[in-house]
């Protein structure tokens, strides 16, 4: 079978960009991701320019396109555009990265075929990168820091190959939402070693808001299994239920104790809300942070401050908080941990409204139809998940192409389709 271009190279993107990186002594982990990402981009530019005339003009495509001409203006405003271009040195997330992740969403939307390889690739993706941060979890080495982030020296944690546990968070929330449904629906033993990986991986990477996130799609799971009325299902969601409460006691009385200092900070927060109310101390200061970059929107409400500019923009229109963080945390603050709150300081509010209004014409008419349509009752939990966990995680370019990957695919009907007859409608197992 002769594969599409796109799919190859979408293919290529998705299997490289999230398990790239450098071992701390060779410098930067991302510095791959970010190489491998814009090669794959400049590649789909090139595919999407010799199929100009196949592109759909509907309101998705002019929203997208209207929403990054936007992020360009606010580069060419920023404090720093060279810095926004870019982007950081360790993050990587400027216009660049940004234009990639565009390319992805229109290349994935417009041109990607449904190929169990392509699905196979982001299979075997996901069980790697799973399996490495399991192991760092109960493996840790503190002679081998100059190898962070493969290995975990009991700084890094459970980070995969993200070089941080939230931002692996942020990847496992969209995957494990991926793997409960599909044993869930399709059963079988090879859906269930992926489901089974996939919770021990989100349990051990102690990320709060990917717990959070992954809970609200159980309980979305839940309505969709009353709905629905099998019992089947039933079964299978307790199996899925079983498996995670032994891991999780396997994972709480071994390892590197990481897990059980998470939990204990989530019994101190709600201690204390419980006592003091609602504090900016609360949730690892991030109502402290997201009070402080409010400052940047009143000063650069239309363009923001540019990408990974906000560092900057904070020390001109706060530089008491910014001080008083470092002094208190000894780091400062270069993201706004709440995706939606970040686009609005580094981009402006009419970036954030767009992205906004972007996502409404996406999902909402499949949410609409996700409880009676099982292949969009999957993809949806997998936004859904990545949604919820962004109101407290940021973007991150190990991440950040998959979503926008995945809200390519939600917009592809045919692609869709023939997943379902392909896999969820019929008695084949996606082995």
């Amino acid at each position: 079978m002769k594969r599409n271009y796109f799919n190859i190279i979408l293919a290529i993107m998705s299997f490289f960009v999230p398990l790239l990186f450098l071992p701390q002594f060779l410098g930067h982990y991302n510095l791959p991701k970010f190489y491998m990402l814009i090669a794959c981009a400049i590649m789909l530019l090139i595919g999407l320019i010799k199929n100009y005339k196949a592109l759909k003009t509907d309101l998705i495509n002019y929203t997208a396109i209207l929403y990054l001409f936007l992020t360009i203006l606010s580069t060419v405003f920023a404090i720093m555009p060279n810095l926004a271009l870019t982007g950081s040195e360790l993050r990587y997330d400027g216009l660049m990265s940004f234009i990639s992740y565009i390319l992805i969403f229109l290349s994935a939307k417009e041109f990607l075929v449904y190929d169990k390889f392509f699905i196979k690739i982001l299979k075997i993706m996901s069980l790697i990168t799973s399996t490495i941060a399991i192991l760092q979890y109960f493996i840790i080495l503190p002679d081998f820091k100059d190898f962070i982030p493969l290995i975990n020296n009991g700084s890094c944690g459970a980070n995969g190959t993200f070089g941080n546990p939230n931002f692996f968070g942020s990847f496992i929330s969209m995957f494990s939402v991926i793997a409960f449904a599909i044993f869930m629906l399709k059963g079988g033993k090879s859906n269930f070693i992926v489901a089974s990986i996939s919770a021990f991986a989100l349990i051990v990477c102690s990320t709060r808001s990917a717990w959070l996130a992954v809970g609200m799609c159980c309980l979305l799971g839940l309505i969709f299994i009353i709905k629905e009325k099998k019992t089947v299902y039933w079964k299978r969601i307790g199996i899925i239920a079983v498996t995670g409460i032994i891991l999780f006691a396997a994972s709480f009385s071994t390892g590197s104790g990481f897990l059980y200092g998470k939990i204990n900070m989530i019994v101190e927060d709600i201690t204390n809300i419980s006592t003091e109310g609602v504090t900016k101390n609360t949730g690892s200061d991030r109502l402290f942070i997201w009070s402080t970059c409010l400052s940047v929107i009143k000063v650069y409400p239309i363009f923001g401050c540019g990408f990974d500019n906000l560092h900057l923009g904070l020390m001109k229109t706060d530089r008491a908080n910014f001080d008083l963080f470092i002094e208190n945390t000894g780091t400062y603050i270069d993201k706004a941990h709440n995706e939606y709150l970040h686009i609005a300081c580094t981009n402006g509010l009419p970036a954030l409204a767009l992205y906004l209004s972007l996502l409404a014409l996406i999902l909402v008419p499949r949410f609409k139809i996700m409880f009676k349509n099982k292949t969009y009752f999957i993809l949806c939990l997998a936004a859904i998940s990545y949604l919820v966990q962004a109101f407290f995680n940021i973007s991150t370019i190990g991440v950040t192409p998959l979503f926008w990957l995945l809200l390519g695919i939600i917009c592809n009907d045919k692609f869709c389709d023939d997943f379902d007859k392909d896999v969820i409608s019929t008695e084949k197992l996606l082995e």
